[in-house]
């Protein structure tokens, strides 16, 4: 079942055992979710810091060349 599907309870009620296995795929869909987001906020903010010390080094080599000038 995807966390999109209807979830239908009958009228005397839900099974227990249904309930926690439903419970526990969702929590296990959420976990990894969590996990998938978590990568690609390091990921954004590891190619940031890498741009930004990238461009700190092309500024310190340009201001070296027009010392030497």
């Amino acid at each position: 079942m995807t966390i999109t599907e209807e979830i239908v309870i009958p009228k005397s009620g839900v099974n227990k055992q249904e309930f926690e296995a439903s419970l526990e795929r969702i929590s296990d869909q959420v976990r990894w979710m969590d996990q998938e987001l978590a990568l690609q906020v390091d990921n954004a903010i590891w190619n940031g810091f890498q741009n930004q010390e990238n461009e700190i080094s092309d500024a310190k080599a340009f201001v070296k060349n027009v010392r030497v000038k």
